[in-house]
C-alpha cells in the first residue's frame, strides 16, 4: 500500500503496533474464534455477577462499563485498568443463576455492543485509500483553519481583509523523503506541486493580485513518543504576480539533504489589488504525494 499510496508512511509509522482500539476484535485475531468465546464468556459471567439477578449492584458497576468502553479501546491490555478490574470481579463472587430468559437477556447486553462497536463500523464503512489521507490548513496560530480547506474541497469563498491586509494561511504538504517499510529510503527532489484555479469568470468580488509562497519545514517525530511538539521553520520565501492569473505552481526543494524524517509544508499569503478590503479565495489544488 505505501508503494502506490507513499503519502500514507508516516500515518502508519506512527500509529502504535500491537493492538487494536476494541478488546474483542483484539483477541479475535491473536486467539481466533476460540479466544473470542472465551471473552464473551469470560464477561457474560462477571456481569452476570455484577447483577445478582439483574438489580445492578453499585459496587460492580465498573464490570459493564469497562465492556462497553472495551469496544472503544483495549483496556485488558492496560496494566492501570485490568490489576483493578480483576480484582473487583474477584471481590464480588457470586453464584446467582439466572433463568433461561434471563440467559437470553444476559446475552443481547453481551452481543449489542459487538454491532455498534467502532470495529464493527470500520469493517461496514471502510475509507478508500484515497479517501484517507487530506493535506489540513492551519492559521497562522497553527490552529485547524476551516476556512482555508473550504477552498481545498472547490468552495467559493470571500472574505474581508479587516485586520491584516492579506489572507494567510499555511498547508500541510509532503516528507523529504520517499520511504516504505521495504528499503532504504531517497530523497525527494521533485518540486512540490499545485494550482490555483478560478471558477468564476466574473466574480462580485476580485481574485487575490498577488500571491506569497513560504517553504516551511516541519518536524515528523512522533510526538507522543518524545512527549514534544513538531518545530518548524521557514526555508524560502517567494512572490507571484496573478495579474495574468497564474495557475499552476511548482516550488522547488533545497539542494542539502537531511537525513532526519522531515515535513515540507507551505505558507500561502493571498494580496489584493490596491484600494480593495476583500478578495475571492481561489480553489486549491494539490494531489496526495504533492505531485
Amino acid at each position: 500500500m505505501i508503494e502506490s499510496a507513499p503519502y500514507l508512511y508516516y500515518e502508519i509509522f506512527i500509529t502504535p503496533k500491537g493492538h487494536a482500539h476494541n478488546d474483542l476484535l483484539h483477541f479475535f485475531v491473536i486467539g481466533g474464534v476460540f479466544s473470542a468465546f472465551l471473552f464473551l464468556s469470560f464477561y457474560f459471567r462477571a456481569i452476570q455477577t455484577a447483577l445478582k439477578g439483574y438489580k445492578l449492584d453499585i459496587r460492580a458497576i465498573g464490570i459493564p462499563i469497562i465492556y462497553i468502553s472495551g469496544f472503544f479501546q483495549c483496556y485488558l491490555l492496560d496494566d492501570e485498568v485490568t490489576l483493578p478490574f480483576f480484582a473487583l470481579v474477584g471481590l464480588m463472587g457470586g453464584k446467582y443463576t439466572p433463568s433461561n430468559s434471563g440467559i437470553r437477556k444476559m446475552l443481547m447486553f453481551l452481543l449489542l455492543p459487538v454491532f455498534f462497536s467502532l470495529g464493527y463500523l470500520y469493517f461496514a464503512n471502510k475509507t478508500p485509500i484515497a479517501d484517507i489521507f487530506i493535506h489540513r490548513t492551519r492559521d497562522a496560530k497553527n490552529f485547524l483553519f476551516p476556512l482555508a480547506q473550504s477552498t481545498l474541497r472547490g468552495q467559493s469563498v470571500r472574505v474581508n481583509l479587516e485586520k491584516e491586509p492579506f489572507f494567510y494561511f499555511k498547508l500541510e504538504g509532503c516528507l523529504n523523503q520517499s520511504r516504505n517499510f521495504k528499503k532504504r529510503f531517497g530523497f525527494r527532489e521533485e518540486p512540490i506541486r499545485f494550482r490555483l484555479l478560478r471558477r468564476e469568470k466574473e466574480p462580485l468580488v476580485p481574485y487575490p493580485e498577488k500571491v506569497r509562497i513560504e517553504l516551511r519545514q516541519r518536524d515528523a517525530f512522533d510526538q507522543d513518543q518524545r512527549f514534544q511538539a513538531h518545530g518548524e521553520e521557514i526555508i524560502d520565501t517567494r512572490e507571484f504576480s496573478l495579474d495574468p492569473w497564474q495557475e499552476s505552481f511548482a516550488i522547488a526543494l533545497p539542494k542539502i539533504k537531511n537525513e532526519d524524517l522531515k515535513f515540507y509544508d507551505l505558507g500561502i499569503a493571498y494580496f489584493p489589488a490596491k484600494g480593495n478590503q476583500s478578495i475571492q479565495l481561489p480553489e486549491l489544488q494539490i494531489k496526495p504525494n504533492c505531485d
